[in-house]
């Protein structure tokens, strides 16, 4: 995803749409789900992606689009597990863990070593950090349940008429949901941890936003439209089933949203803590926990830091050289403009200039949406729909035509979301056939690392004038860096309103207070978050920097793509151990 500009500044911003919650899901599979032996690898982590995927309705019907070859043919609709008095429990962790190492490592093969390597440092690292799980912030302004939820069901896939009473049985658990997550937060509260209440109240203007006219709630329009367009329901099921949505929607989700509401406004003034994580007891370990398994850097944080400073600093540096070279160009960047400005022209623009420095994609396919009017506010620019493994040619992109988006230029933002970037990756990398386990575990450095790495390319792909998009790739990678650096410094360092004015006013000039706020409420409100982006766009440019060091004149952009996107979402010193095996056969 993008995120709004503040004065030409900030950029991209993505949400992994797989992951409904921080909660732990059920882990227990029906028994009509076919069980595995454990004799070989393949079956045991074919068993794990099973059991993990029916955890929720959510994550199984965007995962698998047809469960069933994976032994899958019923499950209880739900939104996961709401088991209070077991969240920390390790046992099953733990359990995993020691099955792992059961096996012989020596006796895999290198795609099951990787995703071995991967799975282990997963496990690992959540039972290091599981204590810290009342840290989690599962609601949020930008990329929290309480703002993700709606898109999720609006695109619920119905691919069976079993989806579609799957689907509305499942909208009837959502006020018991989120009555667990209120309880959640009560918990948190009961140990200080509760949020602040600027977030709180960015919350409750949200849920307040969506409840405000229950009849004309857009999930009831979108289930009617794609009720009309399913044939396999006669006319008297189709009516039958709009009746029962809307009644679920107007009994059950519209209610859970107030009960969130009510619920965070009573816990308001509950927080014994303000500002960045590292002011909370065990914050900046909680942090470290978010870079770790984030970002999947093994950088310390000191490390990410100077990384982040060299990064601007070539930027300015190229930025100088580009002013020197052409110094009348400062007169025509403020007028700088891509030429296209439809989005499925723009896509189809973007396909045909990738392919110099990327792979052939298999043929797929995509639909532009636009968000909703009462989810502008709350969602950013755009952002793709991640789709299921077994179906995966099926695309959507979702662009924000919101005014505080105005200024944000639609070509660099679709190349971050389709081509070369998110959508491109996805297709490609599943494409490769990686293990299905592997979807379910996250890695935001990776994609969305990836995303903004191609983002900042697509200025220097011709679709303007070469100085120009070099000066404004430099540009945004620099704003990208500032942002990264007050997510470090008010999460890690404990810097406060004043001082992210400061640092951002010594670059840019003195910006308005209000701009400043809300440049720190978004560090505290999803910290790390910008990290996925920066620091795992960085991490590419270092992957690639060392092929082209190591290869000279025989480097070659499409196959150095090649391997980044057959390896797939991993930790990036995993990555980096294998580019240098790569490069050795190169």
């Amino acid at each position: 995803m993008k995120i709004n500009k503040f004065k030409k500044l900030i950029s991209i911003f993505m949400v992994c749409l797989l992951a409904l919650s921080g909660c732990s899901p059920d882990n227990k599979k029906p028994d009509d789900v076919y069980e595995y032996s454990l004799d070989s690898f393949d079956s045991f982590i074919n068993d794990l992606f099973t059991s993990e995927v029916v955890g929720n309705s959510i994550t199984l019907n965007y995962t698998l689009a047809h469960p069933e070859n994976f032994g899958i043919t019923s499950v209880e609709p739900s939104f996961g597990s709401t088991d209070l008095e077991h969240l920390d429990d390790d046992s099953q962790t733990i359990e995993a863990i020691n099955a792992l190492k059961s096996f012989d490592y020596n006796k895999l093969d290198d795609d099951q070593k990787l995703t071995y390597d991967i799975l282990l440092d997963n496990l690992e690292t959540t039972l290091e950090y599981s204590e810290l799980y009342l840290y989690d912030k599962t609601l949020s302004p930008t990329i929290g349940l309480n703002c993700q939820l709606p898109i999720l069901l609006a695109e619920y896939s119905f691919r069976t008429k079993q989806d579609v009473y799957d689907y509305v049985a499942l909208l009837k658990t959502t006020d018991d949901y989120f009555t667990f997550l209120l309880e959640l937060e009560k918990m948190k509260s009961e140990k200080g941890l509760f949020m602040t209440d600027d977030l709180a109240e960015q919350i409750i203007e949200q849920c307040d936003i969506f409840t405000e006219n229950p009849e004309q709630n857009y999930l009831i329009e979108i289930f009617n439209d794609k009720i009309d367009d399913f044939k396999d329901f006669s006319d008297t099921e189709r009516e039958k089933l709009k009746q029962e949505n809307k009644k679920a929607i107007l009994e059950h989700v519209v209610p859970a949203y107030d009960i969130l509401a009510d619920g965070i406004e009573e816990l308001m003034g509950t927080g014994q803590y303000e500002g960045g994580l590292c002011n909370y007891p065990d914050g900046d370990a909680y942090y470290r926990y978010l870079v770790r398994s984030g970002v999947g850097t093994d950088r310390s944080i000191d490390e990410i830091e100077k990384l982040i400073d060299r990064y601007m600093k070539l930027s300015f540096y190229e930025m100088g050289v580009i002013l020197r070279e052409n110094p009348n160009i400062l007169d025509e960047v403020d007028d700088a403009a891509f030429p296209l400005t439809e989005p499925y022209e723009i896509l189809d623009d973007l396909q045909e200039r990738i392919y110099d420095e990327f792979p052939k994609l298999p043929e797929t396919s995509y639909t532009i949406k636009y968000v909703h009017p009462s989810l502008e506010d709350n969602l950013s620019p755009a952002f793709y729909l991640t789709p299921a493994i077994d179906d995966y040619t099926q695309n959507v992109i979702y662009i924000n035509q919101s005014e505080q988006y105005a200024e944000q230029d639609i070509y660099t933002t679709l190349a971050h979301e389709g081509f070369p970037g998110h959508l491109y990756q996805m297709v490609y990398t599943t494409a490769k056939g990686i293990s299905p386990i592997r979807s379910l575990l996250g890695y935001s450095g990776f994609t969305e690392g990836w995303a903004t790495y191609v983002e900042l390319l697509s200025y220097k792909m011709g679709a303007i004038e070469e100085d120009m998009g070099a000066l404004l790739s430099a540009n945004q990678l620099i704003t990208l860096c500032v942002y990264a650096k007050c997510d470090i410094g008010v999460n890690y360092h404990g810097w406060t309103v004043k001082e992210v004015s400061d640092y951002v006013s010594s670059l840019f000039g003195e910006l308005e207070d209000s701009v400043m706020k809300e440049i720190y409420d978004a560090m505290v409100s999803e910290p790390a978050n910008y990290l996925n982006y920066v620091v795992g766009c960085m991490e590419f440019m270092e992957l690639r920097s060392t092929a082209e060091d190591t290869l000279g004149d025989r480097f070659d952009p499409v196959a150095f793509h090649d391997f980044i996107l057959t390896t797939g979402p991993a930790p990036f010193e995993m990555i980096a151990e294998r580019l240098t095996v790569w490069l050795s056969k190169q």
